[in-house]
C-alpha cells in the first residue's frame, strides 16, 4: 500500500522459500509481478517452486494463469490438467481449463469443461457465463440464452452476461428483446467495448429510429478518441464517413485479432494459380448466389478450393458450389491458425475472404497469413484496416482513386462493376398478381426490398413525401418482424401517409419465385449509407430499374457501380433533391418509365454487367497480376487497367470451366 514493492516482492520470496504452499505469497508475489508487467518473471518464479514442490496444485494452476495470459494455451492446459489430477473438485481451475481449449478451438472439449466448473459451483457465475459464450459461438442460441439466465440468476449485475443475452436473441432476430438486453449491459457497464455500435444495429434492426443522431454522434466521438465503441460493419448503414470507417476497422483489428504472421513468398510462378475461397456462407445466401456463376466460370488457368467453416449444408446451392471446385473443405472445426496452417499445406496462391467483418467472419486466418496474396471481396463493403489484406477488389466507381487514402488494402480496379450481375439464374413468373400480393391494380408501386436496418430516418421522409404527391401510390417493403412493420407504419402516419399504403412483401419459398414477383413492381428506392447489393442485383435481373444516391462510402456506391457497368447512370442521383426529382418524374410519365424498362432488358443482353465471362476474366486479371508481383519479390500495388483476358466465349470455348 506505501508503493514499496520490491520491499514487498522480497518479503513474498522469503516466505516462500520456506514455505513453497504459501498460497498468500504466492498471490501476492503474482500480483505484484502482474501489476508491473513482469508476466515472464512471474512464470520463472512458479516454476522455481514447481521444481521444489511438484505436487502443489495451487502451483500448476497459477502457473497455467499465466500462461494461458501469454497465450500458451497448450502448456496451460497441461498445467490445469496436472492441478485437476490433484483436486479434482476446483471448479476455478475447471473454468480456466475451458478458456484454454477454447483458445485452442477444442470447442466441445471447452465447453464440457465450462459444464463440469458449474456442476461443482452452481453459483459459479463465470462459469455460466463462459458456457454461455461458447454457445453463442457455435450457434448454440437458444442454449447461450439459457446459460446467461443462469448467470444472471446468480448475480444480475453481471453486465457481460446481459450483452451475450443481447446477442443471441439477435441472432434468433429477438430483436426487441435484445435491444433491451443491450440496454441493460449499458447501463450497467457503460464503457463496455463494443456495446454502442451492438446497440445502434439492433436498433436499425427494430427500424427504432429514436435517439439515433445521438448514437451516431457518440460512436463517431468514440472512434476518433481510439476507443472500442463500434463493430466493423455495424458503422456502414450510417453518416460516418470514410475516414471513421476506416478508423473504426483498424481499432477492431488492434484489438481483436493477433498480431500478423509473416509475410509469405511464392516459391515459383505457376502454371495454375491455386486460389482459395474462405467463407462461413457456403449456403443459401446472397453471397453464394452471386458467387457461385464466378466459381463455376473459372478457366482451367486456376485451380479452387474453397475454405468452409460455416454450418454444413445439403441444399442445393451447396452442392452447385462444392462441384464447381476442385476441392471443398470443411473447416468449421479447426482453430484459425490450423485453417491458415491448411491453406499453406494446399499451396493455396491467393486467399480470398469473402466476409470480411461481417457475422461469423474469421479474419484471424488471414492474420495468420492464409496465403503470399490475400484478397478482400465481395462480402464486406469496406477495408479491413489491416496491413495484413494486400488488396481489395473494386471499380472506379465503387471506389475512385481519391478515395485510396482510406483503405489500408492496395486497390484492384476492374474494368466495370465489381460486383457480378450476370449469370443464370431462374425467374419463375407465377401466378401471383398484384391483388393477391396486396398492391393495387393500377396505382404506382415503389419497392425497396433492402434489409430493414438499411432504412433510416432521411430515406423515409423523402419516400412518404413521394407517396403523398403520387395519388394512389404504394411502397412495397421486405417482409419483417410484426415489431418493425408496426413502427414503420407509425412513421408513415406521422408523416401524413395513410398506413394502409405501406406494403409487406411475404417471403416466398424460392429466389426464382421472388424474382418473378419483382415484375409487378415499377420502381425501386435505394437507401442511401448503404445500397441494396444483391438486392440491387435481383431488381436490375427481373427488369426492374433501380434509382440510387450515390454515396461516399463503398456500401453507399455499389448500387451505383451496378448502374454504371449496365448502361444506366441517369438512374444514379448525385442528391437527395435529384433522387426524389427522377422518382417523381419516372412516377408520373409511363413513356419514360417504359423506356426506361426496354433499356434495362436490352442490357441483360449487351451490357458489361450481365456478361459473368467477361466479369470472372477481368477478375482473373487481377488474380494473375497479383501472384505475378508476388513472384516477382513485389509489394502489393495498386492495379489498374485490368483487361478480360480474352473476349467473352473464347476461354469457355477453348478451355472450358472445368475442375
Amino acid at each position: 500500500r506505501k508503493g514499496r514493492l520490491a520491499d514487498a516482492e522480497m518479503l513474498c520470496r522469503q516466505q516462500l522459500a520456506a514455505d513453497p504452499g504459501n498460497g498468500a505469497a504466492l498471490a501476492c508475489l503474482l500480483d505484484i509481478l502482474r501489476s508491473a508487467g513482469r508476466i515472464d518473471a512471474a512464470v520463472a518464479a512458479c516454476d522455481e517452486l514447481i521444481a521444489q514442490c511438484p505436487e502443489l496444485p495451487a502451483l500448476r494452476r497459477a502457473r497455467g494463469n499465466l500462461l494461458l495470459a501469454l497465450g500458451r494455451c497448450a502448456d496451460a492446459l497441461a498445467d490445469y490438467d496436472a492441478a485437476l489430477a490433484a483436486e479434482p473438485g476446483d471448479a476455478v481451475c475447471w473454468n480456466n481449463r475451458g478458456a484454454a481449449l477454447k483458445k485452442l478451438h477444442r470447442l466441445d472439449e471447452a465447453l464440457a469443461s465450462f459444464e463440469r466448473a458449474a456442476e461443482i459451483d452452481r453459483d459459479f457465475t463465470e462459469a455460466h457465463y463462459n458456457r454461455g459464450d461458447l454457445l453463442l459461438q457455435l450457434w448454440r442460441y437458444e442454449e447461450a440464452i439459457a446459460a446467461c439466465d443462469r448467470a444472471l440468476a446468480s448475480d444480475p449485475r453481471y453486465a457481460r452476461a446481459h450483452y451475450d443475452r443481447g446477442l443471441a436473441l439477435q441472432a434468433l432476430s429477438r430483436f426487441s428483446e435484445a435491444r433491451d438486453s443491450f440496454e441493460r449491459a449499458r447501463k450497467l457497464a457503460p464503457d463496455m467495448p463494443w456495446l454502442p455500435g451492438q446497440l445502434l444495429h439492433c436498433r436499425q434492426k427494430l427500424c427504432d429510429w429514436h435517439g439515433l443522431e445521438q448514437l451516431y454522434r457518440e460512436i463517431a466521438r468514440g472512434i476518433e478518441q481510439g476507443r472500442p465503441v463500434c463493430a466493423p460493419f455495424y458503422d456502414l448503414p450510417t453518416p460516418l464517413d470514410l475516414s471513421q470507417q476506416k478508423r473504426c476497422a483498424e481499432l477492431y483489428v488492434s484489438e481483436i485479432l493477433p498480431a500478423a504472421g509473416r509475410p509469405l513468398s511464392p516459391t515459383r510462378a505457376r502454371r495454375r494459380i491455386h486460389v482459395g475461397y474462405f467463407s462461413a456462407d457456403f449456403h443459401d445466401h446472397p453471397v453464394a448466389q452471386l458467387l457461385a456463376g464466378v466459381l463455376e466460370s473459372h478457366s482451367r488457368r486456376f485451380r479452387v478450393t474453397a475454405f468452409s467453416f460455416g454450418p454444413d449444408s445439403d441444399a442445393p446451392l451447396r452442392r452447385r458450389i462444392v462441384s464447381a471446385v476442385h476441392r471443398f473443405a470443411e473447416v468449421r472445426d479447426l482453430s484459425d491458425n490450423e485453417i491458415a496452417q491448411l491453406a499453406r499445406e494446399s499451396g493455396i496462391d491467393i486467399a480470398v475472404d469473402l466476409m470480411g467483418h461481417t457475422q461469423n467472419s474469421r479474419p484471424g486466418i488471414f492474420a495468420m497469413r492464409a496465403a503470399p496474396v490475400q484478397v478482400n471481396y465481395l462480402g464486406y463493403p469496406g477495408t479491413m484496416g489491416a496491413s495484413w489484406m494486400d488488396y481489395i477488389i473494386a471499380d472506379r466507381v465503387v471506389l475512385p482513386a481519391e478515395h485510396r487514402p482510406h483503405y489500408s488494402e492496395k486497390v484492384a480496379w476492374l474494368p466495370d462493376s465489381f460486383f457480378p450481375g450476370g449469370g443464370e439464374r431462374a425467374i419463375e413468373p407465377g401466378d401471383a398478381d398484384r391483388a393477391s400480393l396486396g398492391l393495387p391494380e393500377d396505382g404506382f408501386v415503389f419497392a425497396c426490398f433492402n434489409n430493414p436496418y438499411k432504412l433510416n430516418p432521411a430515406d423515409f421522409e423523402l419516400w412518404m413525401s413521394l407517396l403523398r404527391d403520387v395519388p394512389g401510390s404504394v411502397l412495397w417493403l421486405a417482409g419483417a418482424t410484426t415489431a418493425v412493420m408496426d413502427r414503420l407504419r407509425d412513421e408513415a402516419e406521422k408523416h401524413g401517409v395513410d398506413a394502409e399504403r405501406l406494403v409487406f412483401k411475404q417471403r416466398t419459398p424460392t429466389v426464382a419465385e421472388h424474382l418473378g414477383q419483382l415484375r409487378h413492381a415499377d420502381l425501386f428506392l435505394d437507401t442511401r449509407y448503404y445500397n441494396g447489393h444483391v438486392t440491387t442485383s435481383d431488381a436490375l435481373l427481373a427488369g426492374l430499374p433501380v434509382l440510387t444516391m450515390r454515396g461516399e462510402t463503398f456500401a453507399g456506391r455499389v448500387a451505383a457501380s451496378q448502374l454504371q457497368a449496365a448502361g444506366l447512370p441517369e438512374l444514379v442521383a448525385g442528391t437527395a433533391d435529384q433522387y426524389r426529382e427522377r422518382a417523381l418524374a419516372l412516377a408520373t410519365d409511363a413513356g419514360a418509365l417504359a423506356g426506361l424498362r426496354e433499356r434495362l432488358s436490352s442490357a441483360r443482353r449487351n451490357s458489361p454487367y450481365f456478361d459473368l465471362e467477361r466479369y470472372t476474366r477481368s477478375l482473373e486479371a487481377a488474380f494473375q497480376a497479383m501472384h505475378t508481383g508476388a513472384v516477382d519479390g513485389q509489394p502489393a500495388r495498386h492495379l489498374e487497367d485490368l483487361q478480360p483476358s480474352a473476349p467473352s466465349g473464347f476461354w469457355r470455348r477453348l478451355l472450358g470451366a472445368t475442375k
